[in-house]
């Protein structure tokens, strides 16, 4: 009996510290497509330009590559994916529990696909993202769908409409509470209020 419930014990302390590892690797993993995305440049090498350019991205060809097929796969809602990895990646080892982020990775692919579209309907012109917009190839395929019969109908009504649907599942996707953040700006508010007082 004691064995069974040292292996039961055992078992769980290895998940938790897996789902612990996993986590900060996801975590690392989000940081790590900001900074690449941040420090993006279209004269940087990648799968489409070839050029001896000194490299301007901070992880250099990886992080060219990646944010390079990042932006013209899904266009600009890029920029939202690393926020819900680190979010995700957080909840998940707070709370120990890998399902959240296989919840989130399902909500990240709804935003994308309704962020690219949004982009490439309303606002394709990009200086940046010269090759398929700010939309990506993503949002160029889903224009060519019946969804763009459904935008015509009333154009002002679904270009509000697509902000808030995807800012809200952009929101579930990082598993963000509204306690969370009503907390976290309660907390910084009195940090600053204090620091005005010294």
């Amino acid at each position: 009996m004691k064995f069974e419930h040292f292996l039961t014990k055992t078992k769980d302390f290895l998940i938790k510290r897996v789902t612990e590892l996993i986590a900060l690797v996801f975590m690392f993993l989000s940081i790590s497509i900001l900074i690449s995305l941040l420090s993006y440049s279209p004269s940087d090498p990648n799968f489409v330009v070839e050029n001896t350019n000194e490299i301007q991205n901070i992880f250099g060809y990886r992080g060219s590559v990646t944010s390079d097929f990042l932006f013209q796969s899904v266009g600009l809602v890029a920029y939202l994916i690393p926020f819900t990895l680190f979010f995700s990646s957080l909840n998940m080892l707070i709370y120990k529990r890998q399902v959240v982020l296989i919840d989130s990775l399902f909500f990240c692919i709804l935003y994308i696909i309704f962020g690219s579209l949004f982009f490439s309907y309303f606002k394709n012109q990009s200086f940046l993202l010269i090759i398929n917009g700010n939309g990506g190839f993503v949002g160029t395929f889903f224009k060519g769908t019946f969804l763009t019969s459904i935008l015509e109908i009333n154009e002002n009504v679904s270009f509000y409409f697509l902000i808030v649907l995807n800012f809200f599942i952009f929101l579930v996707s990082t598993k963000l509470k509204l306690s969370q953040i009503i907390n976290f700006y309660n907390y910084l508010k009195k940090l600053f209020r204090f620091k005005k007082d010294t």
